[in-house]
């Protein structure tokens, strides 16, 4: 999956991120020591997790 080379290089110290299965789902864990760095690496997972379903869905869409 596209998250886990960041999960496992965050771009910050500030933050961190665990990326598991549960089931046919996908958890991702965010901890942080302070609000705005939590806010942050939530909306940087959240866009990479979006253009990451856009390509999937893209990828569908011409093989169908």
């Amino acid at each position: 999956m596209a998250l886990i080379r960041e999960v496992e290089n965050p771009p910050s110290y500030r933050s961190r991120a665990v990326l598991h299965r549960e089931g046919d789902s996908v958890v991702l864990e965010i901890s942080s020591n302070d609000l705005s760095s939590f806010r942050a690496a939530i909306n940087s997972y959240l866009r990479l997790l979006a253009a990451t379903l856009s390509v999937l869905d893209e990828t569908k869409s011409l093989l169908e």
